[in-house]
């Protein structure tokens, strides 16, 4: 039996060792990829302070749970000494070393996952605002609580366990017994069982006493946050199950030693009528208490949440303009505004995209993923404009250069971008260029003297550079031009092992064995910019939109982080994932070295300032950041729609107004492609009210959640001076501007636009609308859409007509200007080349009809261009 005993622990033993030695070996691969990785940052003593702490949460946990269970096996085999007569086999699983280590390792991986947690409360920092309730500063809520939590929830599931270890011990070795419905034991046995049952109720009572901070972060259908209900009729409860709970294990103690049913029947008859009590006394509370007084009672527990919902969303000091919207612009009052006008987005996102990748891709291999839009400064003028970057989509490679060579050597990059103005088109119906074309094409004042793109949003695959072969730069005519790389980005293979490394991290052996590669060249691993700041930075949320910013001739990324959290006390819910936020951090990744540099942008925000002590030298401080930078910056349009929408509720200031829901807001939609749809924010270059300079603006209108019509807009400023500004035009017209909607059913409406798109439509002629776009323009708001154009077999979209409404009017015209000079005037004033146009048309037609009299669609159309000039 010995001898049995013995190969089924050295089984035992080689299963666990084998299966250790495994993980352990996955994870020296992982650490010592990821320490080369950071280390090619520059940030490797961030990655260093992650690891310690994941490893000191591991060993702690690790050496707990061993010394609680080998003390526990100790008293085990104590009680059951040589009584053990069957099931010997399971109860040596149940009880050896093998075993308690196994489960001591599965009881410390949990805990070391929760290394942001240990850190945050390592590192905790004050709000310096306390909580309306428990007077109590933010920061333990935010910092403490959520480690509290786990730490009780991991030590109750623990003991629990532990419990039912030792109750299958008993029961298998016999020392635990049924005999007449009832359970017996020895009195070692009892105690053993026992003391274990207290541990975990005195877990039980500690979980009541924190669950009373729970209360906070209720989310009723009109309060976020305690009610009158939660502070009156259920916080009470919570502190009496927890002394109840305290009281229950120190009796069960005392009732091991000297076993009296009093001591039992007691607390559990307490505990039961309790249990009863907070079923029934809030229903009754709610009903004859709170209802008949509601808003009274609940007023106070109102302006918590408004007031701490504005401080979580940064909407406690939002500037508010009443606007009173009148019809009265000019051509003169235009023609001051000539700045606002010529900057007027026209060129949708998906048109211009499209329009980019078909004009100037020029190869399959190169791909314009993302388009952006910023401001420049040119010929002395800001100029709004829509940029892309030319990357490199080595899926796209012809088949014949799809070897390994080629796709992880040669074709390691993307080259230079596009840039045009947002407000123009060209003769043709297409967009103008500030930068084209390859070699490019630059401005004097925009000079690209790096155009080359290693990192980037399509970039999903390593490259290796500097090798022996050249790397493809961009085609021309006869020889492709070819360079070698000359940044630090990735990881130097200087060495065997680093090249063995690698080739296993990437199962591709042809690395350690290619030729091609020396000790100067680098493998660059993660080459995503979306994929680096996540790996960076996990505990930040980034912006959904990263964009392209060029300065001194280099090209770089710009992503947007935002700190967040879930344990800000009365504050709404979004989305069922935060509850405050903040645009704290801006990340610029260099496209050409992947040099990633992180700025903090709000130092009066808690989290942030928690973070910086958790890892000194991983954030910068914004006056270390150039001015040519932060011309860059743009409020990130993700935030700025959560914003949005919790203003939506949250504008209003008295209790009454947010609990009678008589002034709720929505954000407004439109229709696209034959679909209604929530319109998203926009860039524009503008001026706010009362303001001489302009800004580069984030801006999105509301609608009332009552009335079809606009009720304000939100203004978010860009530029260094006012970044994050946020400014709330409340219209205050009796009639109040009219909604997105509606002017899409007043286009739908019109006779003579309907009778144009359907004569286009007859020609087969594909017609594309844009976004509908609100722009503020003095004291009025003008409507502009785009109409682009696919002529029959072609896929490049022609921007031919915009769409203007205003003071009820419907236009078309050939721009925006020309727009604005019909509704304003009334008739239609051509421009000598929209005349020789309109004139030239005219002219086919009638040649047309000189041969073939009778044809209707032709007739038709003459018809129309006539009414117009009228």
């Amino acid at each position: 039996m010995k001898n049995r005993m013995n190969r089924l622990e050295n089984r035992l033993l080689l299963i666990t060792f084998s299966v250790f030695s495994l993980v352990f070996l996955v994870f020296l691969k992982n650490f010592f990829v990821d320490y080369l990785w950071f280390d090619s940052l520059g940030y490797v003593s961030r990655f260093i302070k992650v690891i310690r702490v994941k490893l000191l949460v591991f060993l702690f946990f690790f050496l707990l749970s061993f010394l609680f269970l080998f003390l526990n096996s100790l008293v085990l085999k104590w009680n059951a000494k040589k009584k053990i007569k069957k099931f010997k086999g399971l109860l040596f699983i149940l009880n050896n070393l093998t075993s308690l280590f196994i489960v001591s390792f599965i009881y410390a991986i949990i805990p070391a996952q929760w290394w942001e947690e240990v850190l945050n409360f390592l590192n905790s920092v004050k709000f310096n605002m306390n909580d309306p309730i428990f007077r109590t500063d933010i920061g333990f809520y935010v910092f403490k609580l959520p480690l509290y939590n786990f730490l009780k929830s991991w030590s109750l599931f623990f003991f629990l366990f532990l419990l039912v270890w030792n109750i299958l011990y008993y029961f298998f070795s016999g020392l635990l017994t049924f005999n007449k419905n009832s359970l017996c034991a020895a009195y070692p046995v009892r105690v053993h069982i026992g003391m274990v049952f207290f541990l975990v109720l005195i877990n039980i009572s500690i979980g009541f006493y924190l669950s009373r901070f729970s209360v906070l972060f209720n989310q009723g259908l009109m309060i976020k946050g305690a009610s009158y209900l939660d502070v009156y009729g259920r916080l009470p409860f919570y502190n009496l199950f927890f002394s109840l709970f305290l009281l229950i294990s120190f009796t069960l103690v005392y009732w091991i030693i000297r076993p009296r049913n009093i001591l039992i029947i007691l607390p559990a008859g307490i505990l039961l009528i309790l249990i009863f009590l907070r079923g029934i006394y809030p229903f009754l509370l709610q009903q004859f208490v709170i209802v008949p007084n509601e808003i009274e009672k609940e007023k106070p527990y109102i302006e918590n949440t408004i007031k701490f919902t504005k401080i979580a969303y940064r909407l406690n000091n939002v500037r508010n303009i009443d606007r009173d919207i009148k019809s009265g612009l000019s051509m003169k009052k235009i023609n001051q505004e000539k700045e606002v006008i010529s900057n007027i987005k026209i060129w949708d996102p998906r048109q211009i995209k499209t329009v980019f990748n078909l004009l100037q891709s020029f190869r399959p291999y190169y791909l314009f993923y993302n388009v952006d839009i910023d401001r420049y400064r040119i010929s002395g003028k800001l100029r709004e404009v829509k940029l892309s970057a030319r990357e490199m989509s080595r899926d796209n490679l012809p088949p014949v250069y799809r070897n390994w060579v080629n796709k992880y050597l040669r074709y390691t990059h993307g080259y230079g971008l596009v840039m045009s103005p947002v407000g123009s088109k060209d003769r043709d119906s297409l967009p103008a260029f500030y930068i084209k074309d390859l070699p490019l094409e630059t401005l004097p004042d925009l000079p690209v003297t790096r155009p080359e793109i290693y990192f980037g949003e399509l970039a999903r695959d390593y490259v290796i550079v500097r090798t022996k072969v050249r790397e493809f730069d961009y085609p021309q005519r006869s020889t492709p031009v070819s360079a070698v790389y000359q940044g630090n980005g990735g990881i130097l293979l200087d060495t065997f092992w680093k090249k063995l490394l690698m080739a296993v991290h990437l199962s591709d052996f042809r690395i350690l064995f290619s030729r091609l590669i020396t000790v100067k060249s680098r493998l660059i691993i993660k080459r995503n910019i979306i994929e680096i700041a996540k790996s960076l930075v996990p505990f930040l949320l980034l912006d959904n939109d990263p964009y392209l910013v060029l300065v001194q001739g280099r090209l770089y990324w710009y992503i947007d982080a935002c700190t967040y959290t879930d344990k800000f006390p009365y504050s709404d819910m979004y989305n069922d994932s935060l509850n405050y936020i903040r645009n704290s951090v801006k990340i610029i990744i260099d496209a050409y070295s992947g040099r990633v540099d992180l700025y903090v942008t709000d130092n009066k925000d808690p989290i942030i300032r928690s973070y910086q002590k958790t890892f000194p030298g991983l954030f910068r401080n914004l006056n270390q950041l150039g001015p040519e930078f932060r011309e860059h910056f743009r409020y990130p349009s993700d935030l700025f729609m959560i914003q949005a929408e919790i203003l939506c509720r949250y504008h209003v200031s008295q209790p009454e107004t947010l609990y009678h829901n008589e002034d709720m807001w929505d954000i407004p939609s439109e229709i696209l492609d034959d679909t209604e749809n929530l319109i998203n924010s926009h860039y524009m270059i503008n001026r706010l009210h009362g303001q001489e300079k302009l800004e580069f603006l984030n801006i999105i209108p509301f609608k009332s959640s009552r009335h079809s019509s606009l009720t304000g807009m939100l203004l978010a400023g860009c530029d260094n001076s006012r970044y994050g500004h946020l400014v709330i035009y409340t219209f205050t017209n009796k009639e109040q501007p009219v909604d997105l909607l509606q002017v899409n059913a007043a286009i739908n409406e019109d006779n003579n636009i309907s009778e144009l798109l359907n004569m286009w439509k007859k020609k087969a002629w594909r017609v594309v609308t844009g976004n509908l776009i609100v722009v503020p323009v003095e004291a009025s708001l003008i409507y502009f859409q785009s109409l682009f154009f696919y002529p029959e077999g072609e896929k490049l979209p022609r921007l031919k007509k915009v769409l203007l409404f205003y003071n009820n009017k419907v236009v078309l015209a050939n721009d925006i200007r020309e727009g604005l000079q019909q509704v304003l005037t009334g008739r239609i004033r051509y421009t000598d080349n929209v005349k020789s146009e309109l004139v030239d048309r005219m002219g086919r037609i009638l040649e047309k009809l000189g041969k073939e009299s009778g044809n209707k669609d032709e007739i038709d159309e003459l018809r129309i261009l006539l009414k117009q000039i009228k």
